[in-house]
């Protein structure tokens, strides 16, 4: 193999929970076809344990379950692989089967220069140790097996940028992690943490933070304002009932997600973040935002604020100041300010998006269309919200002037009633005077 032709020096691979039988030449009997059916083709079927030359499953770094195939130099200079793979060679057992856990440790030892491995789907309880060899190991896949723990040997992946820990059964995170100082990408969503020690701040370079479908109740202890590269946070799916501490001092925060937890207030602070695109805080306890301040102006816009699934009572009309798109359905909003239908200009109007349906809105009076479930008329709610405002205006004005009338039997209290209305006096009848008192005031 022509090894001048590498232009790049990464490499990956990905052990798949598959073991097959072989024969004893090392081919499986449906390879021994395939050569048959391709000569013409001058194409090998792929080499099968115990063959020197060990067929395993690869690709590059975040793609799975990639089909079997057969490497050569085409596929090298194809992009497959960044660099010529005719050293790729692993000690096999001599057994007919090779165990997942044997290949990983075949390839630990032979490819110390591996900066790509994926283990996923290995029903692993274990890592084995043999992966700390990998000193140049950048991204470990790790993800849906049955991981409680990391042995603190892992340290020596001193390079590792990505680390992925989702769909395993951590109840704490690994103390080792808070050695990986170059980490960017941290995923252990789908498992039972319940707590973070305030070591995390350790993890100066990370900047997606993933943590959905856990149990943490409180991160109070971390101060984020240390983490400064942080770009994504997501921790939805927990119990949190506090906001985590000093996110709004993040100058590069572009997307949280805090949704399916047991918050009940939000820091105006946060709206004022001037990187901040996507806001998602549904299927929480908030029951009022804060005041915003009036000078206040964002230097560009939130593509995305979700508060759906809230305790809202009222709409604020800030939100469209700040956003594109507000979603506050599903609230317990009765009221929209009369402020806000003299703010809906048709160039708000065009460029928003407003989700306000399932709430109890009895001002304006919103056609039914609008609140219900089914709705997906969004890009028109605020117009139809304006429109609601000026019929109702118009309606106002012609109730100027109106008329009232007042009729009722002697000595009811209708003269008096009427002459404190208009003349701010009180006025004495005559008893004896049995007719009727009618009096019409205009005002």
């Amino acid at each position: 193999m022509n090894r001048s032709q590498a232009s790049h020096t990464s490499q990956s691979l990905r052990i798949s929970n598959v073991s097959q039988q072989t024969n004893s030449s090392g081919y499986s009997q449906k390879s021994i076809n395939e050569m048959n059916n391709n000569n013409n083709n001058n194409l090998l079927a792929p080499p099968r344990p115990p063959d020197p030359t060990l067929f395993i499953r690869a690709g590059t770094s975040g793609v799975r379950h990639l089909f079997p195939i057969h490497l050569t130099d085409k596929d090298c200079n194809g992009g497959v692989f960044s660099r010529p793979i005719s050293h790729l060679r692993s000690r096999t057992p001599t057994s007919e089967f090779c165990t997942n856990i044997e290949m990983i440790r075949n390839i630990c030892s032979s490819i110390k220069t591996l900066q790509h491995f994926d283990v996923s789907q290995n029903e692993l309880n274990d890592l084995p140790l043999d992966i700390c060899l990998l000193i140049e190991l950048e991204t470990l896949n790790c993800s849906h097996n049955q991981l409680i723990d990391i042995s603190d040997l892992f340290e020596k992946l001193k390079r590792l940028k990505e680390l992925d820990l989702s769909f395993n059964l951590f109840k704490l995170l690994p103390n080792v992690i808070y050695t990986f100082k170059s980490l960017i990408r941290l995923n252990c969503e789908h498992n039972f943490i319940k707590i973070i020690e305030k070591n995390l701040i350790n993890l100066k370079r990370l900047k997606f933070f993933v943590f959905d479908h856990n149990q943490l109740e409180s991160i109070d202890s971390i101060d984020f304002s240390q983490m400064k590269k942080l770009e994504y946070i997501h921790i939805a799916h927990n119990q949190l009932i506090k906001f985590p501490r000093n996110l709004h001092q993040l100058h590069h925060l572009k997307n949280i997600n805090l949704s399916y937890n047991r918050l009940t207030s939000v820091p105006v602070d946060l709206f004022l973040l001037n990187t901040l695109d996507v806001l998602n805080l549904s299927h929480n306890l908030i029951a009022k935002l804060p005041s915003m301040p009036i000078a206040y102006k964002r230097i560009s816009m939130i593509f995305s604020i979700d508060l759906s699934y809230n305790h809202l009572t009222k709409f604020y009309d800030y939100l469209l100041l700040i956003a594109f798109k507000i979603d506050v359905s599903n609230n317990r909003i009765r009221m929209i300010s009369n402020d806000l239908g003299k703010k809906l200009n048709n160039e708000m109007i065009t460029s928003r998006e407003l989700k306000i349906n399932n709430n109890p809105l009895t001002q304006p009076a919103i056609p039914l269309e609008l609140l219900n479930d089914n709705s997906s008329n969004t890009i028109n709610a605020l117009r139809l919200i304006r429109n609601c405002f000026d019929e109702q205006q118009m309606d106002a004005n012609v109730r100027q002037g109106f008329k009232i009338y007042m009729i009722g039997p002697k000595n009811s209290g209708k003269t008096s009633l009427a002459n404190c209305l208009e003349e701010y006096m009180p006025l004495i009848i005559d008893e004896n005077d049995e007719e009727t008192q009618e009096r019409i005031v205009q005002g």
